[in-house]
């Protein structure tokens, strides 16, 4: 087998790997919300077994019908909507001071330290997770303002 032609047949494997591998991740990211939208407009009945998910018979749009009606669906959503909104007030509120405050620290050596112990708190309860990724996000978009803007302050 000459040279030309290993390295051909090598990339075309290569090429085929990584079809493979983002074939199965495809699958793996998109098999279970399928299974969900299928399995919520099937009756009961028909979605207890795995081929019965995938068929397609016995649509119907009886689940998401009982689900407005019986369900209180829109009390839910707006106390959702109303406990999103106030969390995002409230974390961009204390959070943007603080990334524009650390995007103006010269010592990269502190900014470092101070921006690893912000994103450490991840590990902190529920409540706290959006403010060190807020910060993040902040500084990236703070760290992309010339210095010659934040001068005229």
């Amino acid at each position: 087998m000459d040279r030309s032609r290993y390295f051909r047949l090598k990339r075309r494997l290569n090429l085929t790997g990584r079809y493979a591998i983002l074939a199965f991740w495809f699958l793996v990211c998109v098999l279970p919300p399928l299974t969900l939208v299928l399995a919520s407009m099937k009756s009961t009945a028909l979605f207890q077994t795995i081929p019965d998910i995938f068929s397609l018979r016995g649509f119907t749009s009886r689940n998401y019908v009982a689900a407005l009606n019986q369900g209180n669906f829109l009390f839910h959503l707006r106390n959702s909507l109303v406990i999103s909104f106030s969390s995002l007030a409230v974390v961009l509120i204390v959070t943007t001071p603080m990334a524009y405050r650390i995007t103006l620290l010269t010592s990269r050596k502190a900014k470092s330290t101070l921006v690893f112990a912000i994103l450490s708190t991840r590990f902190l309860p529920y409540v706290v997770i959006a403010m060190p990724m807020m910060v993040w996000l902040l500084l990236g978009f703070f760290s992309g303002i010339p210095y010659e803007v934040q001068e005229g302050r």
